[in-house]
This record gives structure tokens, C-alpha cells and sequence, in this order.
């Protein structure tokens, strides 16, 4: 019995396959997803147990798991005025970057996708290789630029930095996007008397809307963790933005890492919220632009 059935393994491992459908398999799909949900958000939940733990807990050895919460870091960064001055100044700043991205890299990539001119495709790629481009290499010209025209440690001046700085992206992603979306149907609105920026507006930003969302998501997370031109563009609190603030809890006495994880905590929450509420439309117009 076993010689024959060692003569034809196909068959034996047939044999030993369970169904697709066994509550095993099942069981175990779930097993591993559920593992590797908990690897990657165990940094998070770390992050978030050390802003409630007291200076003791922080720096016990071992690890203390099992502690009495309190909010006492998130009281001290609260009056040292976090809320009100860094984290108004990072909103502020994200919140108009996408606002004119959107509206400036919007109409780039309409032109894009839609004209037919010499050097299109050049300009295409001259405009995505800009993006390469590392931040140092642009800080040294822009506090030039910034300083010339009075507009250091302002939060214009980060506007500013940040919109050139994901106007590439922008451009890029929309293009693609843009480019899936049927010639015909704004042709049609055109016809019956639209003119070509009320069927951008009627048409085709409607049918967009996937697409605006998921790269208006990137560019939000771009300015909003964006460190190198707000550390070099600004140098008081009425400009720095989040970022900046939270290297004040490293110093040469130690680092406050309660206050740290406190400060880090929140600056995580626009982002996750951004993503739960978006999360829709993120992967459609990711990928519907991607395959383009």
C-alpha cells in the first residue's frame, strides 16, 4: 500500500490537503491576520501606555504592563500651551497646503491629461523627477527666498514650502487619474453649454472625487509630519508647528517621555481620523490611478 502510494505523490498530498472551507484553515487565516494586526500596531499601543504611565513605570525594569493610568502629561503639555499655539499652527498649515495643492496641481494635471502639446510627456516626467528632489537640498534657497520677502517664521512661509514641495505628487497622481475618466462626458456637458471649468467643476471633479481624496490624505500626512523646513523657517511658537514642539521634550537633561508620547499621541489622531473617514475612497482612487 505504501510502495504504490509512493509512487504517485500527487495523490498522497491530495489526500492530506484540507478543504477550503475547513473551520481550520479558517481559524487559522484569522490566527495569523490577527498576530500581525497586534506586530504592527504594538509600537502605537506602547506609545499610547507610556503618556499614561508616571516617571516610575516609565523606566521600570521589567516592563510594567499593568499600571493605574494618569493624565498627568497631557495636563503639562496642555498648559505649556501645545493645543492652542503648535498643534493649531500644524492644522493650519496641513489644512490651506492640500486647499492649494489641490487647486493649483489640480488644473496642472487637467492640462496633463487632456491637452495634447509637444513635450507633454517630458513635462510630465520633468515635474515627478522634481519630487525627487531631497528637502535639504531646497532649505538653503528657500530661507533665502523666505528672508528676502520678510516672511521667516511665519506659517506662510511654510504654506508656501510645503505646496512646492507636494505640487509634484499632486500633479502626478491627478494626472493618472484624470486620464481614466472618458473625454466624452465633459465633451458632452460642453455641448449642451457648459464652458470647460463648469464641467470641471459639474463633471468631472464629482467623478474625481476618489482621487482628490486619497492624494489630499498624503499631502495632509506630508505637511502635517513635515520636519526639515519648519525646524529652518521657523523659530518661535507662533509659527513652529508640531513637529518642531516635540523635540523641545529632548534636551541634554534626559528626555521627557511621558510629555514625548503624550505630544507624539496626539499627532497621531488627525492622521487616523483622516484615514478612517477617507478609507473608501482611498484604495479606488489609488489604484484606479496607478493602473492608468
Amino acid at each position: 500500500m505504501i510502495t504504490k502510494s509512493s509512487g504517485n505523490p500527487g495523490k498522497i498530498l491530495k489526500l492530506l490537503k484540507l478543504p477550503s472551507r475547513s473551520p481550520f484553515i479558517g481559524a487559522l487565516r484569522y490566527s495569523i491576520l490577527i498576530i500581525l494586526t497586534f506586530i504592527a500596531l504594538f509600537p502605537l499601543i506602547w506609545l499610547f501606555m507610556t503618556s499614561l504611565k508616571n516617571e516610575i513605570d516609565i523606566f521600570a525594569r521589567p516592563p510594567v504592563l499593568v499600571f493605574r493610568p494618569t493624565f498627568q502629561a497631557y495636563r503639562y503639555i496642555a498648559k505649556m500651551g501645545f493645543l492652542e499655539k503648535y498643534f493649531l499652527n500644524s492644522l493650519t498649515v496641513a489644512t490651506l497646503t492640500v486647499v492649494v495643492s489641490l487647486v493649483i496641481g489640480g488644473l496642472g494635471a487637467y492640462s496633463l491629461a487632456r491637452f495634447r502639446f509637444t513635450g507633454n510627456s517630458f513635462l510630465a516626467f520633468i515635474i515627478l523627477a522634481s519630487r525627487m528632489l531631497p528637502g535639504v537640498v531646497l532649505v538653503i534657497p528657500l530661507y533665502l527666498l523666505m528672508q528676502r520677502f520678510k516672511l521667516t517664521n511665519t506659517r506662510t512661509a511654510l504654506i508656501i514650502a510645503h505646496t512646492a514641495f507636494n505640487l509634484p505628487f499632486v500633479v502626478w497622481i491627478l494626472r493618472s487619474y484624470l486620464a481614466s475618466i472618458p473625454r466624452e462626458l465633459e465633451e458632452a456637458a460642453m455641448i449642451d453649454g457648459a464652458s470647460r471649468l463648469l464641467a470641471i467643476r459639474k463633471v468631472i471633479a464629482p467623478l474625481s472625487t476618489p482621487g482628490i481624496v486619497a492624494t489630499a490624505m498624503f499631502t495632509f500626512l506630508s505637511s502635517w509630519n513635515e520636519f526639515l523646513f519648519a525646524l529652518n523657517l521657523t523659530f518661535s511658537p507662533e509659527a513652529q508647528t508640531m513637529p518642531v514642539a516635540v523635540t523641545g521634550f529632548i534636551s541634554a537633561r534626559g528626555i521627557a517621555w511621558g510629555e514625548l508620547s503624550a505630544a507624539a499621541t496626539i499627532m497621531l489622531l488627525p492622521g487616523l481620523l483622516f484615514g478612517i473617514f477617507a478609507r473608501k475612497y482611498i484604495v479606488s482612487g489609488l489604484t484606479r490611478g496607478a493602473i492608468k
